[in-house]
């Protein structure tokens, strides 16, 4: 997961509007310690989350007679993927303070 964000990462830097013609281009960064900081310890806390939630699911759900858990899982997966990319988006936030550019210009 790291590899894939950190390759996206570097093909959107060179995105967005040309700086002003009387000031030079400031240089592409490509990322800093609190971006990845924040990457891991929202990675950190979705693996916890899901390996303290995941087998109590499960095995309720196994109590209960079910046998086809890929549906269920696959949900649980996406749900804790969005999870995941919330609590990275607000630590990165937090963490860069207002020196943070925006994903968007």
């Amino acid at each position: 997961m790291l590899l894939i964000f950190l390759v996206l990462r570097k093909a959107m830097t060179g995105a967005g509007a040309p700086p002003p013609a009387d000031r030079p281009a400031p240089p592409p960064k490509f990322t800093d310690l609190p971006e990845l900081s924040a990457y891991v310890l929202a990675h950190a806390a979705g693996i916890a989350g899901g390996a303290a939630v995941n087998p109590l699911i499960f095995r309720n759900l196994l109590a209960h007679g079910y046998r086809n858990l890929m549906p269920i899982g696959i949900g649980i997966s996406l749900v804790v993927s969005v999870v995941v990319l919330l609590i990275f988006l607000s630590l990165r936030k937090a963490m860069s303070g207002a020196e943070a550019p925006p994903l968007t210009r």
